[in-house]
């Protein structure tokens, strides 16, 4: 998983996740590719105000955090990551492999 289009979509999901304030971003992986990103935002009211319609990241750096995606993302070949967002960070990850079976015919 390496290349300038990678770097570029590394890129593009660090800066999208800056702009969430409370969701999560689910990337999704096919031939060591990323095909796509998925982005659910929840809005959260507090006393009546909501919160989450601005950006929070402002004091996070977008190129730090796409170092830190691209080793996350480094040896996925084909499944999903999910990043969970809260208060305008990134407090966890899942991840889920999925392994294609093409040397035993048929499948299982």
């Amino acid at each position: 998983m390496r290349g300038g289009a990678l770097n570029t979509e590394i890129a593009a999901i660090a800066e999208r996740a800056l702009l969430v304030a409370h969701g999560s971003i689910t990337v999704a992986f096919q031939d060591g590719k990323i095909v796509s990103m998925e982005v659910t935002e929840k809005i959260r009211f507090s006393n009546g105000i909501a919160e989450g319609f601005s950006p929070v990241g402002k004091d996070v750096d977008s190129e730090q955090l796409a170092k830190k995606l691209a080793k996350l993302f480094r040896s996925l070949v084909y499944g999903k990551i999910v990043l969970f967002i809260k208060n305008g960070k990134i407090i966890q990850y899942s991840r889920q492999e999925q392994y294609r079976l093409t040397d035993v015919g048929e499948g299982l």
